[in-house]
């Protein structure tokens, strides 16, 4: 018997590998959205609320899904205070927090959600809020950057390797965990150190924080190989080799960034938890840069990652990808 993936809004079924356990329930796509890439730039997905359309950042490292002050007024959303403020590096916070009714990925509908509102408001030609774990993690993510395209998967299926539906020579399963700020972490090798990693579509470049590349690496911007940015307190560096459980990355360029929270001041009388423009969590971020090259599967519920190269010709298991 083969294994399908079926979409719950149209009768689209694709072939998948055989199953060893007969009982299994196939794939169901709950919606499948297409995203926009921008070179050098954060994956964007596009949702609704009320019927009105949005363009947001994915987030896959955002803990809380957020929307910009624009378009709370735009969409005459319900505005409240809560006792949880969101905190940026200049001391700026916002503890106001909107209703969204009809919210919507897609064809999957989440009803009202409870969105933040984000401590400043983006361009008017940008994304107008972020897609954070809060939302996504009610369902199997799959991220098909080749593609540019992502599948909100129902829950409802057998666990293990089964959930990945495309065919692979390469095939990394990733233990991950969820953190208590609601982000995914997980373990990589970065020349031949191992550091705790997440999956940031929600930048365009992959970071690590500068106190552990000075700790662990002995790296600093007068090292050799060191390339400035533009910005005083980050710098760029080549690492020889970033691998997963079988799956690498050669000579990846990974932009070393000071880290923000240490010097974040603080609020009393709430509780409080950092912008998305901190570098919070695991001090490792993938962003797009490196995630542009993988396909990735999110398994919340049973806190697993299955990754593999995004494209067949980069799909050679002896051969590392290129970054």
């Amino acid at each position: 018997m083969k294994t399908t993936l079926i979409a719950m809004t149209s009768v689209i079924v694709l072939a998948l590998p055989a199953l060893a356990d007969e009982q299994c329930q196939p794939l169901k796509i709950v919606s499948s959205v297409e995203l926009k890439l921008p070179k050098n730039g954060a994956a964007q997905v596009p949702v609704s609320i009320g019927g009105q359309s949005l363009i947001f950042r994915l987030s896959t490292d955002g803990s809380q899904s957020a929307i910009s002050g624009a378009a709370v007024d735009k969409l005459a959303l319900i505005r409240r205070d809560s006792t949880l403020r969101t905190l940026d590096t200049q001391g700026d916070y916002s503890n106001t927090v909107a209703n969204a009714e009809d919210f919507r990925i897609g064809t999957a509908h989440f009803g009202k959600v409870l969105l933040r509102q984000m401590i400043k408001d983006p361009p008017a030609d940008g994304p107008q809020g972020w897609l954070g774990n809060d939302l996504l993690r009610g369902y199997d993510v799959d991220l098909d950057f080749a593609a540019a395209k992502m599948n909100l998967i129902s829950r409802d299926h057998c666990a293990g390797e089964k959930v990945v539906y495309w065919s692979s020579k390469t095939l990394a399963k990733v233990p991950m965990r969820i953190s208590e700020n609601n982000r995914i972490v997980f373990k990589m090798m970065l020349d031949g150190h191992e550091v705790e990693a997440t999956i940031e579509s929600g930048v365009g470049r992959t970071t690590l924080l500068r106190p552990v590349a000075e700790s662990v690496f002995g790296l600093t911007e007068t090292s050799p190989g060191a390339k400035p940015t533009g910005n005083a307190d980050r710098f760029h560096y080549r690492f020889s080799k970033l691998s997963v459980e079988g799956l690498v990355i050669t000579n990846p360029d990974i932009t070393i960034v000071p880290d923000a929270t240490a010097k974040m001041p603080r609020h009393g009388g709430s509780r409080i938890i950092a912008g998305l423009s901190v570098h919070q969590g695991a001090p490792l971020k993938l962003g797009m840069s490196t995630l542009r090259q993988l396909h990735i599967y999110i398994d919340y519920a049973n806190q697993t990652l299955y990754i593999t190269p995004a494209k067949p010709e980069l799909d050679q298991a002896a051969e590392p990808l290129e970054d």
